[in-house]
């Protein structure tokens, strides 16, 4: 994984998008929300929906909070270059990335977390990374009100910056799609979809 560079990682994402005959609306949540922003710094797409993304400032928030909760895994992973690290046990993935409340199975689901390229790393840390998007796609950012991953104050700042639609899912972790208000979450994109499409 390391082999791949933040640039991959958006060239991947493109030619994965060509691919579609219909160009399609895209649901990003995560890293693949600031792979999505990048993305559309020179393209457009009908619709872009952003889920816990990485915000306008980068990763250097959620890695001091990482730091502070977790700094020997945070350092073991940066000395290893290994990212799968930080969230090697099932309750560093819960508390990471879920509320108490979820009754997922932490174990098998931190089993499938992968790992991502080091390498994106820093130049996710960097402000300048995230600038301003083409005009021409209506975007919805969707924040939860107990990620620990990133704060409803930077997705707030985030759907201001791209002039986005904003919405903060009550009781909700980073892993909105996974978490017991899912359905809430789904109920709102479609009804934005609807509204965008009107």
């Amino acid at each position: 994984m390391n082999d791949y560079s933040l640039k991959y990682y958006v060239y991947f994402l493109s030619e994965r998008i060509t691919e579609i005959e219909q160009t399609p609306i895209i649901i990003a949540h995560s890293m693949g929300g600031a792979l999505l922003q990048m993305y559309l710094q020179k393209n457009t797409l009908p619709d872009a929906i952003l889920m816990a993304s990485i915000p306008k400032q980068g990763t250097l928030p959620l890695i001091a909070r990482i730091l502070f909760r977790f700094p020997l895994a945070l350092l073991k992973s940066i000395f290893t270059y290994k990212s799968e690290v930080i969230v090697a046990t099932p309750e560093r993935a819960r508390a990471l990335f879920f509320s108490l409340e979820n009754p997922i199975d932490y174990v098998k689901t931190q089993k499938l977390l992968g790992a991502e390229s080091m390498k994106i790393l820093f130049p996710l840390m960097y402000w300048g990374t995230f600038k301003k998007i083409k005009m021409g796609t209506p975007v919805y950012v969707i924040a939860g009100e107990k990620d620990k991953i990133t704060s409803v104050a930077e997705q707030r700042s985030l759907a201001k910056y791209l002039k986005a639609d904003f919405s903060v899912i009550n009781g909700q972790a980073h892993c909105i799609m996974l978490e017991p208000g899912y359905k809430t979450v789904v109920n709102l994109i479609n009804d934005w979809l609807k509204s965008a499409i009107e």
